[in-house]
């Protein structure tokens, strides 16, 4: 499963993400770079019904890419990115 948006950095502020895992199962997240190759920049774990936040630092993407999130099935969770 893929966010149905692609999101970019144009500022040299950081970007936050907040995901909550309502499933039984720990959930995989993967901040994806869109391009040719599709590279993945982070990976994150969510364990079972938690919540947790992530950081993504001014190093980590880089301003005028664009990028994705994946989520590992099965899946049941909730978020925003700010």
């Amino acid at each position: 499963m893929y966010t149905n948006v692609k999101f970019t950095k144009n500022s040299a502020n950081s970007i936050t993400l907040v995901i909550r895992n309502d499933s039984s199962s720990t959930l995989t997240v993967k901040v994806i770079k869109d391009s040719i190759f599709d590279t993945t920049v982070k990976t994150y774990t969510i364990s079972a019904n938690s919540t947790d936040i992530f950081v993504l630092s001014p190093e980590t993407l880089i301003p005028g890419n664009y990028y994705f999130l994946s989520f590992s099935a099965p899946s049941n969770f909730s978020g925003y990115i700010s």
